[in-house]
């Protein structure tokens, strides 16, 4: 058997380089693999590169919003529930005056400071360029004297003395909105730790 010579070995080798020493550019189709891993260090399917943070940020506001416009609603419909459904409008004391001396007032009722008053006929009353029409007022009255009840007898008001009690539709709309802003402060604080919580883990 002939063997082949150590200088044609090197030279077989040799023939595989490029001048200067370098390799030759391997053909498209016949890289090498590398284990799966992505070119430039990027990250592959499923796998989270450095850095990544595992809780979107942009989302997080979305959630505070939507509470922020239920506290809003509540309120405008507490405040609407407060003077629409009760259906009083509040004036002043010269507008009661007024009414009172016109024989509008067909009865009211006192209870503490405030008088509730019914008008025999409906009212027209202009709020910040909006005219609202009314038969039913409120406003506070300084004092109940002799001479003020001699004037309501003269003008035939009908009028009732009732004590005062607390007013739970009044105190339950003061109530709500903080319940709502105290449950939205707890349940953000639980979904922040709950995500900070979920980052350690990983």
């Amino acid at each position: 058997m002939k063997e082949t010579p150590v200088k044609d070995q090197k030279k077989n080798q040799s023939s595989n380089r490029q001048p200067g020493g370098s390799r030759r550019p391997v053909p498209p189709g016949k890289r090498p693999s590398q284990g799966g891993r992505p070119p430039h260090g990027g990250s592959g399917p499923g796998q989270k590169s450095e850095g990544e943070p595992g809780f979107d940020w942009k989302k997080a506001p979305k959630t505070p919003l939507i509470w922020i416009f239920i506290i809003v609603a509540v309120i405008f419909l507490a405040n609407i529930f407060a003077s629409n459904t009760i259906g009083e409008r509040e004036i002043t004391y010269t507008q009661f005056n007024e009414y009172l001396e016109a024989g509008q007032i067909r009865e009211g009722e006192i209870i503490g400071n405030e008088f509730h008053g019914v008008l025999k006929s409906p009212q027209t009353i202009t709020v910040n360029g909006t005219q609202f029409e009314f038969t039913r007022f409120t406003l506070i009255i300084p004092f109940v004297d002799s001479p003020m009840l001699e004037k309501w007898n003269e003008y035939g008001v009908n009028y009732t003395f009732k004590e005062q009690t607390a007013d739970w539709t009044q105190i339950l709309i003061g109530i709500i909105p903080w319940i709502l802003i105290i449950g939205l402060w707890i349940f953000w604080m639980r979904r922040l730790q709950g995500d900070g919580s979920g980052q350690k883990g990983i």
